[in-house]
């Protein structure tokens, strides 16, 4: 209990911990207006339980904080409680953005279909996408070269939309299958594309996401 001017200790950091005061590593902030408990944020502004863990479910959303105490304290009876990010109401923006965009994929892997397909050259024709993906490029495992494999007799109309450009890589299979998915594991950014003019960004790093 602290009866005198100055701010509460910090709690025992702890190994493993996501988010708040227990990651290890964090030091008192210096600046008094700063909670303890906005110390590292989860991204994309999940919650921060009392136990230094990342989410959005009950056990780390839901603020079951006596009124008036501190970061990590508990009501009776409750073995959670949330320190940051805290309820799961669903928040409106406080806007309409500058500009929407329309995003599509063009899947080149369709053309091997008997039917259902589509040329590249009529994926845009009303001009309402702003963004198309190519679906899907590969990587040859030998030279980490990237290659177009399917559809590659509409890869010159694609380059040729008149929207932003996309490539994809791997796909569903590439992502999960054994014989497959080390492919781009293996495969880094700095591998693929030696000429700084050039990025790569990886939107799964893991399959399973």
């Amino acid at each position: 209990m602290c009866l005198g001017p100055g701010a509460s200790p910090m709690p025992p950091l702890q190994e493993g911990a996501e988010c708040g005061p227990l990651v290890p590593g964090t030091k008192t902030p210096t600046n008094t207006s700063i909670s303890i408990a906005d110390l590292n944020p989860c991204p994309l502004k999940a919650c921060c339980s009392d136990w230094g863990f990342c989410g959005v479910f009950p056990g780390h959303c839901n603020d079951n904080s006596p009124e008036g105490g501190g970061p990590g304290t508990k009501k009776k009876g409750y073995q959670n409680t949330c320190v940051s990010n805290c309820g799961n109401k669903i928040k409106q923006n406080s806007g309409a953005p500058a500009e929407f965009q329309r995003i599509g994929y063009y899947e080149a892997f369709g053309m091997g279909r008997d039917c259902l397909w589509l040329k590249a050259e009529d994926a845009n024709t009303d001009g309402s996408y702003t963004h198309i993906h190519w679906a899907f490029a590969s990587i040859d495992p030998s030279t980490w070269t990237p290659v177009i494999k399917e559809g590659k007799n509409e890869w010159a109309d694609f380059k040729k939309l008149k929207a932003k450009r996309i490539v994809s890589f791997g796909g569903w299979a590439d992502s999960t299958e054994p014989g497959k998915y080390n492919i781009t594991y293996l495969a880094t950014p700095s591998s693929l594309c030696p000429d700084e003019d050039r990025s790569l960004t990886w939107s799964r790093p893991h399959p399973s996401a």
